[in-house]
This record gives structure tokens, sequence and C-alpha cells, in this order.
């Protein structure tokens, strides 16, 4: 693909120049939109659990004013024999929970073989601060047209976020 003329190295991600800022739409949840003149929250469990844990979270961050429910199905840990998360299960548990109270899902995805099935279960993908360098990844959610969350990694500048966001959007997902 080749690069679009600017005087930056991000030019897609580029604020200046765009003719409309970028506002993501859910369809089913109007009220979740991202961008715009709203604020959007986004809250839920760090990690996925169980299900009472996640539908009694997830009314009650509804109740509080959050309109989309982010929980982790899938924790990469330092230590391999700590709690990694449920997967799937989770996944399966974030839609029923979406199902019933109508609160988009946002969930990490860590590996490009779980993009496919991270993006069957959650309305946004997030990238997590452990893989915003992660240029595989980056280039495989950007192939979807999924809106992708990206979290800035520790001690990254703004520059190396925004050029995050070049590769997803350089797949042609401008929903970031």
């Amino acid at each position: 693909m080749s690069k679009p003329k600017s005087a930056r190295p991000y030019p897609l991600a580029a604020r200046n120049g765009a003719d409309h800022q970028t506002v993501v739409q859910f369809p089913d949840a109007p009220a979740a939109a991202i961008g715009g003149r709203s604020i959007a929250v986004i809250a839920g469990p760090c990690s996925v659990e169980g299900y009472d844990m996640l539908a009694e979270t997830a009314r009650g961050v509804r109740r509080a004013g959050a309109t989309l429910l982010r929980g982790g199905a899938f924790k990469p840990r330092t230590s391999p024999y700590t709690f990694q998360g449920l997967g799937v299960d989770a996944l399966e548990m974030l839609a029923t929970v979406r199902a019933e109270t109508g609160l988009p899902v946002v969930t990490e995805v860590i590996d490009t073989r779980l993009v496919d099935t991270v993006a069957m279960y959650a309305d946004v993908l997030q990238v997590g601060a452990r893989n915003m360098h992660n240029f595989a990844l980056l280039a495989e959610v950007g192939r979807l047209r999924k809106p992708v969350l990206i979290k800035r990694g520790f001690a990254a500048t703004v520059e190396e976020l925004l050029m995050a966001a070049e590769h997803v959007m350089a797949q042609g997902n401008t929903e970031v």
C-alpha cells in the first residue's frame, strides 16, 4: 500500500487535514458512540471470572452511566502459572451480557491467531499496552472493519501511539 502524502509520518491518524472527526457508531446502541461531543465511558472487570460477576458488574456500570462494557477474556501474565483468563468462555459470557444489557463489548485481543475469534464476540477490539508495538497484530485488526481501541504502552510517546493507529488504518480500518 502506498503512503498518503503528508508532512507527518502518520498521515491517516493525524487530525490536521481530516475533513471530519472520527465517530464510531453502534447501530444497536446509539448512546455508545465514541468520538464527537459526547464522552464514552467504558467500564467493567479487568478479567471475566464468571457469568454472575460479569452480569452484576455490567448492570452496575450501566446504572452508573457507562456506555460500553469492557471485560478481559485473555489475560497475558508475566508468570505462565497465574490465571490467564477464561478465553472463549469469557467471550461467550460477554456476548450474553451484551444481549441482556445492550452494552457493546470491548475486549483485548492478544494474538493474531485469535483476531477472528474475538471479533465474532466483541464490538471493539482492544490492543493492550504490551501489544501496541506488535505490528502483525495491528495489521490483522486493521483488515477487519471493527472499531479498535489502542492502549498507550508504558513510556510510549504520543507519536508512537499515533504510529500504532497508522498501522491499523493503513490496512483500511479507520475506526481507531
